[in-house]
């Protein structure tokens, strides 16, 4: 059920109410990755896939809402590293 209900969060279109599907949706993700790991990194990584596609704010703000699905995959300091990157690219960016 995890993939269908996360793929229709995805879809929504308005950014606010995306990020708050996917942070209602976020703890029972993360609790599904702690017994069904090699599935919850591929489902990760499309997520970022889908996600990146959109403008820069919303992104940020869908990843903030995921916050506990990346600490359940990476470990606390995984939240930490994935924004200091997203920093680190800022600086270079246009």
């Amino acid at each position: 059920m995890l993939p269908e209900t996360l793929a229709a969060a995805q879809a929504i279109e308005w950014e606010v109410a995306r990020a708050r599907a996917l942070a209602a949706l976020a703890p029972q993700w993360a609790a599904w990755a702690a017994s069904n790991r090699p599935a919850a990194y591929d489902r990760w990584t499309e997520t970022l896939r889908v996600l990146s596609t959109r403008p820069r704010p919303h992104l940020l703000a869908d990843l903030h809402a995921l916050a506990p699905v990346l600490a359940a995959l990476g470990g606390p300091g995984a939240i930490t590293e994935t924004f200091c990157a997203i920093q680190d690219v800022g600086r270079w960016w246009p």
